[in-house]
């Protein structure tokens, strides 16, 4: 069970589908794909990620994924001692003990942390709501012909670049960003 399990009998509810629906569980998985797919964010819980990070001049900032919490390390090593990280808009940012910021070198960094929410905001259960009623509405040949496409699909990707239902968009809007970092 995903993310949205614990929301299933309200979600059901607000799509305009009864409790429980022989398709609820294909239909919960699909919205946890799009959303987690469009908004680039792990929903639910908080996990350990790696992200290779390739810089061809001085910067300030090391991009992250727009959900991380916190950086463990840096290539392996934790903050150096008179260094504090910390996580801005911008990516992984740092500054010396006199509050000065510290420019990153050209190269590869390798940042490891935690990304990911528990909380699950209104906004994106609602967009759950309105993505689970897209998805029941749809013909069985639809729904299969869905199930069977592949990643590497380029169908299946541009299916994510835009959600089904304009109005799910609106409402991930603020949890979407569309800069993409090298997730290992």
């Amino acid at each position: 069970m995903g993310w949205l399990a614990p929301y299933a009998d309200d979600l059901l509810r607000l799509a305009g589908y009864p409790s429980p629906h022989p398709l609820a569980g294909d239909a919960l998985t699909y919205a946890e794909q799009a959303i987690e797919s469009y908004t680039r964010r792990v929903w639910g819980s908080s996990q350990p990620f790696t992200q290779r990070v390739f810089t061809t001049a001085k910067s300030y900032a090391l991009p992250l994924p727009p959900d991380a919490t916190s950086v463990a390390t840096v290539n392996g090593s934790p903050a150096p001692t008179g260094v504090t990280w910390s996580i801005t808009a911008l990516g992984l940012e740092a500054t010396d003990a006199e509050g000065r910021p510290v420019a990153w070198a050209p190269g590869v960094w390798t940042v490891a942390g935690q990304r990911g929410s528990a909380a699950i905001p209104q906004g994106v259960l609602k967009a759950a709501s309105l993505l689970i009623n897209a998805y029941l509405s749809l013909s069985d040949a639809q729904r299969s012909q869905m199930a069977n496409a592949s990643r590497g699909d380029l169908s299946y990707s541009m299916r994510y670049a835009q959600l089904s239902v304009p109005e799910a968009e609106t409402y991930l809007a603020p949890y979407a960003n569309r800069i993409a970092g090298g997730l290992l």
